[in-house]
């Protein structure tokens, strides 16, 4: 799992200009990551710019379901009405998330060679308590207009 986020803030104050990018990703025996960061342009706040760029491994039983949540968000909002003003606010996230490229203990096989990543719109999404296994096809299926 590789993710890269950033968030700027800048401008006159007058407006106020914050942007926000965070993933998280979790199991049903709980948190796997979290990555956030945030960026403001008022005086005493979180500073104007940061970034993230994280990279993780961890092991995921075959079938185990792990669920993901990406919030990017960048907004203005007027702080005070005195004259012109200027800001801007930005956000990004670029998460990668991939079946390592490694050789399974004992074997001469790599684990991408026998495993498959499903990702989806969210099991939850497809009305399904517990979750069941769906085709990228059923998946559409559901939500085609």
């Amino acid at each position: 799992m590789q993710a890269q986020g950033s968030a700027e803030a800048d401008g006159n104050a007058a407006l106020r200009a914050a942007s926000f990018s965070q993933f998280t990703l979790s199991s049903s025996s709980g948190p796997i990551l979290f990555w956030a960061v945030e960026a403001d342009n008022v005086e005493g706040g979180p500073p104007g710019s940061d970034s993230f760029a994280n990279e993780d491994q961890f092991d995921l039983t075959p079938g185990q379901v792990a669920s993901g949540e990406m919030i990017v968000d960048a907004s203005l909002g007027t702080e005070t009405l005195d004259g012109p003003a200027a800001a801007s606010a930005t956000a990004n996230l670029d998460p990668v998330i991939e079946i390592a490229d490694a050789i399974i203990p004992g074997t001469s096989a790599n684990y991408r060679d026998h495993y498959v990543l499903e990702l989806s719109p969210g099991y939850f999404a497809l009305g399904q308590v517990p979750a069941q296994d769906a085709t990228w096809g059923e998946i559409k299926r559901r939500y085609a207009y």
